[in-house]
């Protein structure tokens, strides 16, 4: 149990009858329409309060996953920390033995075989033979390491992704690499269940490693495995990596500041730019994507909620809701393609693997004709790399 002050009991009394967060992050509960949050405020009063937990309770308890994490909610007008919260509550339910089946298995999957598909760990490089690059060091010293992350390395969709990071390097001549088998999931999805001491195990692995090529700069092209490498990894190890950590967009944008490929080539389709919850409200990424959007596109516009006010695609961190909920990403995804076809948006961009899948499957899903790109793959499209 972790122990909670009377303030912090009074503040979560207050958040479970607390609707003001109903419009943009909503449950069905027994009929009545509930804020996420306030289920997990109501959660953690239950768990610390009750040492008998009721069917009903439990039931309650795992509702609480639904949370994608993405924080929006950090806006409380309580002040309250509802993604740390979210993730104290994960972590006294794992205790309990309370995670849900479909998490246990992905719980499971990740401890074993250290990525979220299943896959053999010796299969995470093999996109590099299927899209046929050649130029691309594996496992060798180098100023900056690419932390490909498990999306990009076993999907379809996240390993053209991969593909266009990788062609974006080269063409920016950076002396770079990649850690292949020996890259382990960044730990965000066993972070996101509640099983701290597999973090720390994914943690300390992928830092040893890391450190022993003498990397200076870490770049990803996913959001959770920037916010793992950069925020939570010290707490984990229990001191800071001797390597600095970035999301892509912010090397890139540098080295296009820098006067690296000044001629490039802009698209007149209407761009709208997605900005990934945990890339702008935990990284503070919000400028980067939108100056190289600028130098590729003619016209960017901007969602109705963008910045730190940005909708969740649906996938939210790690696209933990696909195994949560899957209707449900599915569901958040096509709002957030709704308000594109309202902004006549002919593409959306995003920066995060998850987003391109969930707002792709969506757009699917619905028949939309709005191509859905990472930034990653339109910035290879327009500056033509090969």
């Amino acid at each position: 149990m972790e122990s909670m002050s009377l303030e912090e009991t009074n503040a979560l009394k207050i958040c479970a009858a607390c609707k003001n967060c109903l419009s943009f992050c909503a449950v069905d509960k027994g009929g009545e329409l509930r804020p996420l949050p306030s289920l997990i405020a109501e959660g953690l009063l239950t768990i610390n309060c009750s040492s008998n937990l009721s069917e009903t309770d439990i039931e309650m308890l795992k509702e609480t996953y639904k949370c994608s994490l993405c924080g929006r909610c950090l806006e409380c007008i309580h002040k309250l920390d509802v993604v740390e919260l979210s993730y104290r509550l994960r972590r006294l339910l794992a205790s309990k033995g309370l995670i849900p089946k479909t998490l246990v298995d992905l719980q499971h999957t990740v401890r074993g075989k250290k990525n979220a598909y299943g896959a053999d760990t010796s299969a995470r490089s093999m996109w590099v033979d299927f899209v046929g690059l050649a130029k691309i060091q594996l496992n060798k010293s180098a100023e900056t390491l690419y932390f490909v992350g498990c999306t990009p390395s076993y999907r379809a969709q996240g390993q053209d992704i991969a593909y266009a990071a990788s062609l974006t390097l080269n063409t920016l001549n950076e002396d770079w690499t990649i850690l292949g088998a020996d890259e382990w999931c960044c730990g965000m999805p066993l972070l996101a269940i509640g099983d701290r001491i597999g973090t720390k195990e994914l943690a300390t692995h992928n830092v040893e490693f890391i450190e022993s090529l003498g990397v200076k700069m870490v770049v990803s092209s996913c959001p959770s495995c920037v916010y793992m490498l950069k925020n939570q990894y010290p707490k984990l190890i229990g001191r800071k990596p001797y390597f600095k950590v970035q999301h892509i967009t912010q090397l890139v944008d540098r080295r296009l500041e820098g006067g690296v490929l000044k001629k490039l080539k802009k698209t007149e389709l209407k761009v709208a730019y997605h900005d990934p919850c945990q890339l702008v409200r935990c990284l503070n990424v919000y400028d980067e994507p939108r100056r190289i959007l600028a130098k590729i596109a003619n016209k960017v516009v901007e969602f109705p909620e963008n910045g730190v006010e940005t909708r969740c695609c649906g996938a939210g961190v790690c696209d933990i809701v696909e195994v949560v909920d899957p209707l449900r990403r599915l569901e958040e995804a096509g709002r957030r393609l709704f308000q594109a076809g309202a902004i006549r948006a002919d593409i959306v961009v995003s920066a995060c693997p998850d987003c391109k899948i969930a707002l792709s499957e969506a757009a699917r899903r619905v028949k939309s004709g709005i191509e859905v790109l990472d930034i990653l793959e339109m910035f290879a499209i327009q500056a033509e790399l090969t």
